[in-house]
């Protein structure tokens, strides 16, 4: 789904200029018709849809009211000889019901499918209105010139690892298939500063896809119905390799995300082969510091069984904004040290590459990129298409000291620890 599914649509915003990457091809979703004013009664709440914000592949995302002015987000598909797109609406009301209560996941209200009488099925997911969204804030710097500062990169990155790691360390590890900065939305519900929530559980599944378990065709088509090409593990593309595809695609697509947090732009634009041979560089402008790069490397590793779980990303990610980390260590995996991986990052670079220490700030709290993010001249959009100018190489980060023997250390069970997995029964599935 396109971005902001459960807050503002991309036709309500005419200064968008950042493109929203669609992980699902066509699917019939719009039938043409204006369902303005029309009421929709779901098992605890009655709403009057207002307007529509998003479109999808498969669902037509509403602007709805209640009886009180309480406004809400209404996920609506009709679904007709089509078992696995209804298996996989039905998977998404079970995870955001179980889910509930977590402060960067969208919230829950209510849900309902029901079988009309010509057989269609009519899914609906109720959920809080947002009515901001990280790409259009993205947007709205792109415009003024500006890009995020690495405070707020780290802001919206470690909210997003949060909700990552409740889907990862559940009983059942939940697998999103669809992270990207499209699906990440604004929480301004509370004073202070703002939460960061991750949305759209339509491409989430329990279920991690292999050769051994399902034929080709399947994986196939579940990569092509589910995903989003740029966000994809060299995994997803090249299928034959037999590598199984679970949770560690959703770090490669943390990576991506965090590389386009910072530069707007993608790191492998829309290029199968360059995911496949992790072709891609950092540019110049705006400058960074290298701790952010270096996660970034950490993340985008080829090798699925070199790339750190949820718990060492946020480790990471934590110590960098200089927190505590709160995700637990489900897997009894080490922790990483930023500083290694920095250092290895160091060493990677090597001769090839110009040091932006004097552009460093000393601590990420007085560092704010000033430089613009694109050359605002006659160009009005960024398009990812367009690859950055080289500024490093593209080697794989070198982990072959201590780094990599963290990241290689084999996962032991973990018993009568303090931090247990989250478990929630709900037909069959445990979170």
């Amino acid at each position: 789904m396109p971005l902001t599914l459960f807050g503002i649509g991309a036709g309500a915003v005419k200064s968008q200029q950042l493109e929203s990457y669609s992980s699902k091809g066509n699917a019939g979703a719009s039938d043409g018709k204006d369902w303005r004013g029309s009421v929709v009664k779901l098992p605890n709440h009655t709403v009057t849809l207002e307007k529509r914000l998003a479109e999808g592949g498969f669902a037509i995302v509403y602007l709805a009211n209640d009886k009180r002015g309480r406004q809400y987000a209404l996920k609506r598909q009709f679904i007709s000889d089509d078992a696995r797109q209804l298996e996989a609406c039905r998977r998404e009301c079970r995870i955001v019901s179980c889910l509930a209560g977590h402060k960067n996941i969208v919230s829950y209200v209510d849900h309902m499918i029901l079988k009309n009488n010509c057989g269609v099925y009519e899914c609906s997911l109720l959920t809080a209105y947002y009515k901001n969204s990280v790409l259009q804030l993205m947007n709205d710097r792109h415009l003024a010139g500006r890009c995020l500062s690495a405070n707020e990169v780290l802001k919206i990155f470690c909210d997003v690892c949060e909700a990552v790691a409740r889907l990862h360390h559940s009983q059942t590890p939940v697998i999103h298939r669809d992270l990207k900065a499209e699906n990440v939305l604004i929480d301004e519900r509370q004073r202070g500063s703002p939460t960061y929530v991750l949305c759209d559980f339509g491409s989430a599944t329990t279920k991690v896809l292999s050769s051994e378990t399902q034929s080709l065709q399947f994986i196939e088509d579940e990569i092509h119905r589910y995903t989003t090409l740029s966000y994809r593990a060299p995994e997803m593309i090249d299928i034959y390799s037999g590598k199984p595809i679970g949770t560690k695609v959703d770090i490669w697509a943390l990576g991506v995300m965090l590389y386009r947090l910072c530069y707007f732009i993608l790191p492998f634009g829309e290029s199968s082969l360059a995911i496949q041979n992790c072709s891609y560089s950092f540019p110049n402008e705006p400058s960074y510091p290298e701790e952010l790069r270096a996660i970034i490397k950490v993340l985008l590793d080829p090798n699925f069984a070199h790339r750190p779980d949820i718990y060492q990303v946020a480790t990471l990610a934590f110590e960098a904004s200089g927190q505590r980390c709160p995700v637990g260590n489900l897997n009894n995996v080490p922790a990483l040290q930023l500083n290694a991986v920095v250092h290895s990052f160091q060493e990677m670079q090597g001769a090839t590459t110009v040091t932006n220490a004097t552009h460093r700030a000393s601590t990420f709290a007085d560092f704010s990129p000033s430089l613009v993010c694109v050359q605002q001249e006659t160009v009005t959009s960024i398009n990812p298409r367009l690859r950055p100018k080289p500024c490093a190489s593209a080697a794989r980060l070198n982990l072959s000291g201590s780094v990599s023997r963290l990241l290689e250390a084999p996962r032991i069970k973990q018993e009568n620890s303090s931090v247990s997995k989250m478990a929630v029964p709900d037909a069959g599935i445990w979170f």
